[in-house]
């Protein structure tokens, strides 16, 4: 990524000679083993290391290269890559995916297609994340790679997490616990991309690996994208209308995510859900009393409106 690399800021004043600098387009790009990389920031001081030099500048409260602050001033969308592994027989609506509208992330279509070509090397079936690993490009369009697969993964997790920002989203064992509950198969591929992108904002554009102690799932289940879901049927309570708990909320406000993106989030995350029918459904399940009396009430008002309009035409 170019940078300006203009010198050593010894004060305020070099400061602002290479804001003004590079706003007119002064100074040269690119890296070298002594250029300094300039960041804007405040608040606080931030140590930046560049090459075999260590460099402090004054800073404020969003560490950015000054060139990423002219071009993109609010923060730009997560690229994802969609990828099928595997004979997924599963009736997956590719195009309600693809067409899905969000200010956090856009998938980069098509959905590719890859083949699995080696057999499982653990037990019960299921396959290291070594196995997956090697089935998975480590070039790709995007910012991050998720496959879906039907085979089962290691530990049995539904999602797992590889070098180079991709990871695996497996419906085994899934499929079962989302048609037992009428809940659409996509839900679940939905929810990992708003998860997938958040954890890479989080953790400065990219994905954190297994063995790394990360927190930003939790082991209650609230209804929230973050659910861990380490009893899988749990899962279901996240992927009827989702939220981000206030919890959550707060950990991403923390992170430097836009608040005005988060309140967004919350929104696109309502249309993920059921069915009509079967929300209907649930409603009756759930209200059976109050579904009679509206059902009569219904009934009684339709043989009103039928008499009416039969003496009017009589």
């Amino acid at each position: 990524m170019a940078a300006y690399n203009i010198g050593i800021c010894k004060s305020w004043a070099d400061v602002v000679t290479i804001i003004i600098f590079s706003l007119f387009g002064i100074g040269s790009g690119g890296h070298n083993n002594t250029g300094l990389k300039f960041l804007i920031s405040t608040n606080q001081i931030n140590q930046q290391t560049y090459g075999q030099t260590q460099v402090y500048f004054p800073a404020f409260a969003n560490t950015r290269p000054l060139h990423a602050i002219l071009k993109h001033p609010a923060m730009s969308k997560v690229k994802i890559k969609l990828a099928f592994l595997g004979h997924l027989p599963h009736r997956i609506d590719t195009t309600k995916i693809l067409s899905w509208k969000s200010d956090l992330f856009e998938i980069i279509p098509p959905i590719d297609r890859y083949t699995i070509t080696e057999d499982s090397d653990l037990n019960n079936w299921q396959y290291s994340d070594d196995n997956i690993e090697q089935h998975l490009p480590v070039q790709f369009d995007g910012d991050i790679l998720i496959a879906v697969t039907r085979v089962p993964i290691e530990e049995n997790y539904y999602a797992r997490r590889y070098p180079g920002n991709r990871a695996c989203l497996s419906y085994h064992e899934m499929t079962e616990i989302l048609n037992s509950d009428n809940i659409p198969l996509e839900n679940l591929i939905l929810r990992i991309l708003y998860v997938a992108s958040f954890v890479f904002r989080r953790y400065g554009n990219r994905i954190p690996l297994m063995h790394e102690d990360t927190n930003f799932s939790h082991d209650e289940t609230r209804e929230c994208i973050f659910d861990m879901n380490g009893i899988k049927t749990d899962v279901i309570y996240s992927l009827n209308r989702p939220h981000l708990c206030s919890a959550c909320v707060e950990t991403l406000t923390s992170c430097r995510i836009e608040k005005n993106l988060i309140e967004k989030v919350q929104k696109e995350l309502k249309g993920i859900k059921k069915g009509l029918y079967y929300e209907i459904t649930d409603f009756i399940k759930r209200y059976p009393v109050w579904t009679l009396v509206i059902s009569s009430i219904a009934a009684i008002a339709i043989g009103l409106i039928t008499s009416f309009l039969y003496d009017l035409i009589k």
